[in-house]
């Protein structure tokens, strides 16, 4: 097994178990604007995508950059009064990361957020100083499972992707992470298909963080 040598973290359902907020908010955006989804189907077609190619394929390709970034802003904002109250970390997260200090291990966060709501929940969480590269949806040009941020973060830490493993929660992010050369836990609060987590580079499936075997990062 290669060594390791960073540890990147998704966020959203991964260090928080936040998806039914995001997708409870973001139907009833949607809702106003004529479209009805079930849940099920939209986590599975908008997984790891940011805001504006999330409100582009449901409301239209040619919806102005105005319109996305207006309605991106309400739908966060929403979602921020909503979940604000239940901000926590998943299980074992707090412990996880001191070790990984205590190992000599990078830590970094890919996530497709906005940075408003990174702040949020790093700021919340008391971990706005721990990791040492944060990407965003401002950083890249695609989301997931378009491997972008992941590769961002190896190549701000020159970190070999082999020497990377990647905790995600979706789908998307797990192709990702495979797409990136990178190995992945899946840390398992969403959905996910036996197919997800059969995939060769997916190395261990935990309900949190507490279940990680740290044999895996060669500790």
């Amino acid at each position: 097994m290669p060594m390791t040598e960073t540890l990147i973290f998704d966020m959203d359902g991964t260090i928080v178990d936040n998806m039914a907020v995001h997708i409870e908010v973001w139907l009833s955006i949607l809702a106003k604007h004529g479209v009805a989804q079930t849940a099920e189907d939209f986590h599975h077609v908008s997984s790891g995508k940011t805001n504006p190619e999330i409100l582009r394929y449901y409301l239209g390709a040619n919806l102005s950059n105005e319109d996305v970034a207006t309605l991106g802003e309400e739908k966060e904002l929403l979602y921020r009064t909503v979940y604000g109250d239940h901000l926590s970390a998943v299980a074992g997260l707090y412990e996880m990361l001191e070790e990984a200090r205590h190992w000599g291990l990078r830590l970094a966060l890919a996530t497709s957020a906005p940075p408003i709501n990174v702040s949020f929940v790093l700021n919340g969480l008391h971990l706005q100083d721990t990791f040492d590269v944060v990407v965003t949806a401002d950083d890249v040009l695609l989301g997931k499972p378009n491997p972008e941020v992941f590769l961002t973060v190896s190549k701000r830490l020159n970190c070999d992707p082999a020497h990377c493993v990647v905790f995600e929660d979706a789908p998307a992010g797990i192709q990702a992470a495979q797409r990136a050369g990178m190995r992945c836990v899946v840390v398992a609060t969403s959905s996910v298909t036996t197919s997800d987590i059969i995939a060769p580079h997916v190395i261990q499936v935990v309900q949190d963080f507490t279940m990680v075997d740290r044999r895996l990062f060669g500790r």
